[in-house]
């Protein structure tokens, strides 16, 4: 009798099955990261002025067609955000400091 209950213990299982969590896009089951309008997982991108850009300063740029910053004159204070970095075919950066002028060219 031991041997026949074992039998149906091991058929029917102890514990119902669970359905598996869907991935998110950075592969975690259950997490909750999302692709960006630029296709990065979890990426701060978003759709302003019908184009997928990035909002510096206040001000939204596209991220595939800024090609060149020129700041110079907008009174800019504190740290240059790291979202500029998702221009991704800026080539030339202009920033200027009181008297001192720097010009990058990416």
């Amino acid at each position: 009798m031991k041997k026949l209950l074992l039998i149906a213990l091991l058929i029917v299982g102890c514990d119902s099955p669970t359905e598996a969590l869907p991935a998110d896009c950075a592969g975690v089951a259950g997490g909750t990261a999302v692709e960006d309008c630029a296709g990065v997982c979890g990426g701060d991108a978003y759709l302003c002025d019908g184009v997928c850009g990035v909002e510096l300063w206040g001000v939204c740029y596209s991220i595939a067609n800024t090609t060149e910053l020129g700041l110079h004159g907008s009174q800019l204070t504190g740290e240059i955000p790291s979202e500029i970095g998702q221009l991704t075919n800026l080539t030339y950066l202009q920033l200027e400091c009181r008297a001192l002028v720097i010009v990058l060219l990416l």
